[in-house]
């Protein structure tokens, strides 16, 4: 979880924080910023209302709909140890998505899974073999606002493997 929340714009933060606010109330202090007492309910929803606007621009991205992921990554590491490390069924895995510009939908390799990008938020589906293990999986991660990070989550519906955490970098 706390990869996902690194992966969030500062936009995103900016919108959490004015609706915490507006369900507060104000009268605190956030990073040394002190937010006065609002105590008119209109201002509040307002306050609310631009916090969720916010969160939402960020989570459907604002730069053509959805991030431009195609090309090769590289898994760096699984559930939070070095991919040399893991011993993972990813280790040393390099992925490659084909995505045609300007699409949020497209095909990654080598598993063959489709994807599908809102925003900066990933999600996907696959079938096949690993191993020994005929599984389907499906995938849901957030590409970092830099386009240079992904963080995926995986889910075997088989229990062959357990759900882990993937982080990939752009090669």
């Amino acid at each position: 979880m706390s990869d996902f929340l690194s992966a969030m714009p500062p936009l995103c933060w900016v919108g959490l924080a004015c609706v915490i606010v507006a369900i507060i109330g104000g009268g605190l202090e956030i990073l040394g910023v002190k937010v006065p007492v609002i105590s008119s309910r209109p201002r509040q929803a307002l306050l609310a209302a631009l916090g969720v606007v916010l969160i939402l621009t960020c989570i459907l991205g604002g730069r053509g709909g959805c991030a431009q992921i195609a090309g090769n990554w590289q898994v760096r590491t699984i559930d939070g140890k070095d991919q040399k490390d893991a011993n993972g069924n990813w280790s040393g895995t390099v992925f490659t998505f084909s995505q045609d510009e300007g699409k949020c939908d497209g095909v990654g390799t080598p598993y063959g899974f489709s994807f599908h990008l809102s925003g900066n938020v990933f999600s996907g589906s696959g079938s096949g073999t690993w191993g020994t293990c005929d599984s389907d999986v499906s995938w849901t991660g957030m590409v970092d606002h830099d386009q240079k990070t992904m963080r995926i989550k995986t889910h075997f519906k088989k229990s062959c493997f357990p759900d882990q955490d993937l982080i990939l970098v752009r090669q």
